[in-house]
């Protein structure tokens, strides 16, 4: 099972990341739907299907509304709402020092990342030898089962050769 902070480690998955943190902490609304962020970047992710995707694969950093078609930065999520005309769920947007901080921890969380699967990666020789191990002893079995029957089959041919053999008359020479 993958764990859900590893997926940081897919393919251009940062860079998408830090895009929607900083699309998502400099507009008025506080959650945004994927179309939303699509006509503000004018791209979708290159590491998913969708923004939400990424947005829900990644709670460390962005959260989902209660019908999970809309998507927030965790961070400008827990800020205090403050009344704006026309917008029901106004929060400010993030001073740049804010965002600095949020890509920081997307960047150290990659970091840690990397550095757990190098130190992990030196299992890998062991299990490809434990697998190999196991098949070779499985194919040495299966070898020796079936040269054993085979061999019983063979003893059993060579005695009816045998019985066979007795039972022909051979013709005496005068």
């Amino acid at each position: 099972m993958c764990r859900i902070r590893s997926r940081i480690l897919i393919q251009f998955r940062t860079t998408d990341i830090i895009t929607l943190i900083q699309t998502l902490s400099r507009t008025d609304h506080t959650f945004l739907d994927h179309d939303a962020i699509v006509n503000l970047i004018r791209t979708s992710p290159i590491s998913s299907e969708s923004w939400l995707d990424i947005s829900n694969q990644h709670p460390e950093f962005f959260r989902l509304n209660g019908a999970r078609t809309h998507m927030a930065i965790l961070y400008r999520s827990n800020l205090p709402i403050t009344p704006q005309q026309g917008i029901n769920d106004f929060r400010r947007t993030l001073e740049n020092e804010e965002i600095s901080n949020l890509i920081d921890q997307v960047f150290k969380l990659h970091s840690s990342e990397i550095e757990s699967w190098q130190r992990n990666s030196h299992r890998i020789p062991l299990y490809a030898a434990l697998i190999s191990s196991i098949s070779i002893f499985l194919i040495a079995l299966i070898n020796t089962f079936s040269q054993s029957h085979a061999n019983n089959k063979l003893e059993i041919k060579i005695d009816s050769l045998i019985n066979y053999v007795k039972t022909i008359k051979t013709p005496t020479v005068k």
